[in-house]
């Protein structure tokens, strides 16, 4: 009798169908394979932020320390110093410590078993991919070219795939070295990019000031800083040519990049003020109407938000670095540490005024001593400010159209005045239009309340006894106290520019003012409460964080 077996063809049927299956079969278990090993690190990085917050808690009871004597930012120092369980391999290159307990917990890896990835551990959120290049500033180091100059040789920045903020700078003096870049821009410098899409933000007045990391590299830095957004799909290298400049070489330069997180942080932003438009980058463009008249965009905030900001250094600062700067007494401040409030924004940036004035009078526009020579004046030194867009001002007077242009962006201002505009959308006065509004129209900033009673803009709400919703506006002006106002201590100063003329019937137009009665309102300046300076300024939140 003959046993039957398997045909060659069956066999090789067999093993196609078994090939196929591993196919189908080994990515799924190479998937889960691979999920299970990630799950079981963000595990061993949980459980060694537990560790460390029982051994906070440990030397707590046992060696009678406050809970927050182990606060940190960004420290290791304390952690070192805790007693961690010896089956805890994981580290982590920085914490953030909080009353004893771990806000964040960044690049953690485990060196012994070499998990080939790191994580970053976010109290709220858990455990999740460490994105290498988060927060990251890389300094390229100088190459030597010759005796008498130094010079940047085919440096380069490699970025991973993402949102960036990148700098490119020059640097004025390298390690001995005098003399360093003409700052009338002989020469220009340009970033260089391939798989890219690499956007110049308007910012040729950004200043930079010299990193702790760069002492005794670089002397100072020039206000020569090119500024891009730049949206990376895939790694990329970053790198600069230089044109012109014959003997004007810069004597360093550096490439420093700030990833953005978030997808929208690159997208239009339409502005709900005056003049509505959308435009991309940082919030102080300008959006032209139909008369030409321009206003700055920007998301308007639901409530102010207050920072002290350092605009000698162009670092945030805190409160008690303020008061110590003299802010609960000074008349005016224009140096150190300031205190603003932000009334715009937009993904990467805030724009916010000063809380006082830096000049107590000067009149708007005369010859030799005008506002925005002040202005310029006042605020030149400032650091880490977005060089304002140019602002034109369309306003009718005695039937005619009459404009003029502030050239802020062309002659290189670190700060600007506030429109009436931006004035008109932070107070709810939809009717009020600076390309026609005259004298008459002024307003009190809290007439949005007496208008909703009944009453019009021009009544007065807030008083000695009911605050101000606007205070913010008009602080530290004379005898604002009787009009809602919370601080007047040592001031003469009547109120501030805008920067808007007043319509009118005039031979010549007053110019709009923030008073110290809680008003818009036409002045021509008088002595008896003169009319001050009060800079905007915008800055990238990535400073202010």
């Amino acid at each position: 009798m003959k046993k039957k077996g398997f045909t060659l063809i069956e066999l090789l049927a067999v093993i196609v169908i078994l090939a196929v299956i591993a196919l189908i079969i080994t990515p799924v278990v190479q998937d889960i394979i691979a999920s299970a090993k990630d799950a079981a690190n963000k595990r061993s990085v949980e459980g060694h932020v537990k560790n460390v917050e029982y051994a906070i808690i440990d030397e707590t009871f046992n060696n009678a320390k406050e809970s927050s004597y182990y606060d940190c930012v960004s420290g290791t120092d304390t952690v070192d110093a805790l007693t961690i369980p010896g089956g805890d391999k994981v580290t982590c290159e920085s914490y953030t410590i909080v009353g004893g307990s771990i806000e964040k917990a960044l690049q953690c890896t485990d060196n012994v078993k070499n998990w080939g990835k790191k994580y970053d551990y976010i109290k709220g959120k858990g455990v999740i991919a460490a994105t290498s290049d988060t927060n990251m500033f890389d300094y390229i180091d100088f190459a030597t070219t010759n005796n008498s100059s130094y010079v940047v040789g085919n440096s380069t920045l490699t970025l991973g795939q993402g949102n960036y903020i990148v700098y490119l700078s020059y640097a004025e003096a390298l390690l001995d070295t005098t003399g360093g870049v003409s700052n009338d821009n002989l020469f220009d410098l340009n970033l260089s990019y391939t798989n890219a899409n690499c956007n110049s933000l308007d910012q040729k007045g950004y200043s930079v000031s010299g990193d702790g990391d760069l002492n005794g590299v670089y002397a100072t830095l020039t206000n020569n800083t090119r500024v891009y957004k730049c949206s990376l799909n895939q790694e990329t290298t970053l790198s600069y040519n230089i044109s012109g400049g014959n003997n004007y070489d810069p004597k360093g330069v550096i490439i420093s990049a700030i990833k953005v997180s978030g997808n929208n942080n690159f997208t239009s932003v339409t502005s709900g003020g005056v003049g509505a438009g959308s435009y991309n980058g940082v919030a102080g463009p300008v959006l032209t109407n139909g008369s030409g008249q321009t206003t700055y965009g920007g998301r308007y905030l639901a409530n102010v938000i207050p920072f002290y900001f350092n605009v000698t250094t162009g670092e945030k600062c805190d409160s008690s670095a303020w008061v110590a700067n003299y802010g609960l007494t000074a008349e005016t401040m224009k140096t150190g540490c300031l205190r603003f409030f932000a009334y715009m924004e937009d993904n990467l940036s805030y724009t916010m005024i000063l809380d006082r004035d830096t000049y107590i009078w000067t009149a708007w526009g005369a010859s030799g001593a005008s506002a925005l020579t002040q202005l310029r004046t006042d605020t030149d030194s400032w650091v880490n400010t977005i060089t304002p867009s140019n602002y034109t001002n369309v306003y009718m007077n005695s039937g005619i159209e009459l404009s003029y242009e502030i050239k802020y962006g062309d002659e290189g201002y670190k700060a600007r005045l506030i429109t009436t505009s931006e004035i008109a959308h932070i107070t709810g006065n939809a009717n009020f239009n600076a390309y026609n509004a005259t004298s008459d129209d002024w307003y009190y900033l809290d007439g949005l309340t007496s208008v909703s009673t009944g009453a019009t803009w021009q009544t007065q709400i807030a008083t000695a006894s009911e605050e101000s919703a606007y205070k913010w506006l008009f602080n530290y002006t004379n005898g604002c106290k009787n009009y809602g106002c919370d601080t007047t201590a040592g001031v003469n100063t009547g109120g501030y520019w805008t920067s808007d003329a007043v319509s009118g019937t005039y031979h010549y137009s007053p110019v709009w003012a923030v008073t110290y009665a809680g008003k818009l309102e036409s002045s021509n300046g008088g002595a008896s409460r003169p009319i001050g300076v009060r800079p905007v300024i915008t800055v990238l939140k990535s400073v202010l964080q």
